[in-house]
């Protein structure tokens, strides 16, 4: 199942709401977003908007099953 914005911890319906008055309706558009842009929604600080991005790429990339981070190597057995 395919992630919604509600799914990021500190993202509410009122939050989604706000988010989506600027046209931030999905977990990939909010991960792809600057800080810059999330903190002028209304209730979002540099703060909260820098925590709710990592929190989307992280969602974003779990959902996708993406490779590891950069910097991080593959768990070796």
């Amino acid at each position: 199942m395919k992630p919604v914005i509600t799914d990021i911890p500190g993202v509410g319906p009122v939050a989604a709401e706000a988010l989506a008055e600027h046209r931030i309706t999905t977990v990939t558009q909010l991960a792809r977003a600057s800080v810059e842009r999330i903190a002028a929604v209304p209730g979002f600080s540099d703060a909260r908007a820098e925590r709710v991005i990592a929190e989307a790429n992280e969602l974003s990339g779990s959902a996708a099953g993406a490779a590891p981070a950069a910097g991080e190597s593959p768990q070796q057995d």
